[in-house]
């Protein structure tokens, strides 16, 4: 019945009409990102999916990240409803970002993580990996945020990341962005031991930009996070390791498998006792 599905749910992602309705508001080249309202689809049916689509029309071309148009796939019990639908470009609800790096992290993992964070009143947050801003941004849009503190050592990204900060219009909240190492972080900024209470980050998994050592710069991380969370703060993150903090006083509260682009991380969250 998996292979029958597959084949039919194929077939309709390659049809004529598909291609049709693509042809009609696509400039460039017809490219879709597959998803299931069911969250038990494995990734290997998704791939077995596109694969055979691709293999009946080759101009449809299946691309998690570049996509104009999203295919949701919506599982019931007795049946199965496939939504095509085409991405509004530019997505209103990113209007802030007004510039971005290579290695900049997906909208929709950015929102993930600030969704995670769950800011309270008077936060006050930091991301050592800030990039052009977005967990910053969209952990201010959640609410409850009065100070952020952004450090990359891309003076390229931090450029981009008041931009940014500033297009979103956060009425009230505090802004500080530097140059630099999250390891000097007490030169550098204006952060002392035990005054944050956020720390959200997508940092630098060592694929699109090249870490030498990876498993020392998270070790020195969650010893970062350690030091300048108060009690009761937390750390939300992308670990790309298998890395526990040595610190006993950071307690994981949730851990979830993510795959970015076919690589598996972890996005993890942690609580400073």
């Amino acid at each position: 019945q998996a292979a029958d599905a597959i084949q039919r749910l194929a077939k309709l992602i390659a049809s004529p009409l598909t291609e049709r309705l693509m042809s009609s508001f696509t400039v460039g080249s017809f490219r879709y990102r597959l998803s299931f309202s069911d969250a038990q689809t494995s990734d290997v049916l998704l791939q077995k999916c596109a694969q055979v689509a691709f293999e009946i029309n080759p101009r449809i071309l299946n691309d998690a990240r570049e996509s104009a148009w999203s295919i949701e796939v919506y599982v019931t019990p007795t049946a199965a409803l496939v939504e095509l639908s085409p991405k509004v470009l530019p997505d209103p609800r990113l209007a802030y970002r007004m510039g971005t790096i290579s290695a900049a992290s997906h909208p929709p993992l950015a929102a993930c993580i600030a969704r995670l964070a769950n800011p309270q009143a008077n936060e006050v947050v930091w991301d050592p990996f800030c990039g052009s801003g977005m967990e910053l941004i969209e952990t201010c849009l959640r609410g409850g945020v009065v100070k952020v503190i952004g450090s990359d050592l891309s003076e390229e990204a931090i450029q981009h990341a008041q931009n940014n900060f500033q297009a979103a219009n956060l009425a009230g909240v505090k802004s500080h962005f530097i140059v630099g190492d999250f390891r000097n972080y007490l030169a550098e900024t204006d952060l002392q031991p035990g005054t944050v209470s956020l720390v959200v980050s997508n940092p630098p998994l060592g694929r699109r930009v090249r870490v030498p050592n990876l498993q020392g710069m998270f070790t020195d991380f969650f010893q970062a996070a350690s030091r300048v969370l108060k009690p009761g703060g937390k750390l939300v993150f992308v670990n790309p390791l298998k890395l526990e903090p040595a610190d006993s006083s950071l307690r994981r509260t949730y851990r979830q498998v993510v795959d970015l682009g076919g690589y598996d991380c972890r996005l993890e969250v942690y609580v400073k006792l």
